[in-house]
């Protein structure tokens, strides 16, 4: 069954009660040092034609003057359309841009995966200031709007992590740790902003990392590239921005075969409002 916390519950030690359940109380202490709050995004439903809610797919205003993202030669879609506004609340951490709008667009080929240098410029994410003169665009690309509803959520890293690899959670202890996160994210599906990723395969911080600075990651050659060891210090820079799952029923999307496609941002990249940097993978199984 399904549990969520919120911040105030895990200060007064009701989550930590909850991992004990698990048989995870040895490493509550680490784990709830790790916890994060992440902005979950439920679908309403199709999008009542108020192109300023949260959604999914849908048209977009554009900063006065700005064209639409394309990727050779071809529109890109818009994936999520973010208020900002709306996510502010649950924002705890005071991370994200109190207000404006950060659009999400992405191949609507899905030609690209995230873990080849060159597929840079085939997803964007742009902030439009709510003060910011805009045209209005009505065309969708391919996915139909889905209004989004926030609400705070706690997050823990994923077992395909660098956390877990130094965490001291042995592996005898991977499922009681695989059922806690299920217990509290659920299995359905899984749109967020911030805190942990729920991957499909590998971890992604150290490939987000690698990638961006010019390293190929679509087999194990890149990892032993002689560059790779002076990098990886800066993988824990990168942090969830956006997770959107499959949602082909409403939206239209399917990411591969069922899968996930997130967008990253350094943690420096984020305090600056510099969203040109962001690095998208998509994932499946």
């Amino acid at each position: 069954m399904t549990q969520f916390f919120d911040m105030d519950e895990l200060k007064t030690r009701a989550f930590a009660d909850a991992v004990g359940t698990f048989g995870l109380a040895d490493h509550a202490d680490v784990i709830l040092g790790a916890a994060r709050t992440s902005i979950r995004l439920r679908p309403r439903g199709r999008d009542n034609g108020d192109t300023n809610v949260s959604r999914l797919g849908g048209g977009a205003a554009l900063p006065k003057g700005t064209t639409w993202p394309t990727w050779k030669d071809r529109p890109q879609s818009l994936v999520a359309h973010i208020n900002l506004s709306e996510m502010a609340s649950f924002d705890s951490e005071s991370v994200l841009p109190p207000s404006g709008n950060l659009l999400f667009f992405y191949d609507s080929e899905q030609e690209t995966w995230g873990f080849d240098p060159n597929d840079r410029g085939s997803w964007r994410v742009m902030f439009v200031d709510d003060n910011e003169p805009v045209d209005t665009f009505s065309e969708s690309g391919i996915y139909q709007p889905v209004a989004l509803v926030p609400s705070a959520e706690i997050s823990l890293p994923p077992w395909e992590s660098l956390w877990f690899e130094s965490s001291g959670i042995g592996p005898a202890s991977v499922d009681a740790y695989l059922d806690l996160r299920a217990s509290i994210s659920g299995d359905e599906l899984i749109h967020k902003m911030l805190g942990y990723p729920d991957p499909v395969q590998n971890e992604m911080q150290l490939e987000c990392q690698l990638v961006s600075n010019g390293i190929y990651c679509g087999d194990a050659d890149g990892y032993k590239d002689p560059r790779a060891e002076t990098l990886r210090n800066g993988a824990t820079d990168w942090q969830l921005l956006l997770q959107i799952d499959s949602e082909e029923d409403r939206a239209g999307m399917l990411w591969g075969d069922v899968g996930r496609l997130y967008f990253w941002i350094r943690e420096q990249d984020l305090r600056r409002r510099d969203f040109d940097r962001v690095w998208c993978i998509l994932q499946c199984c």
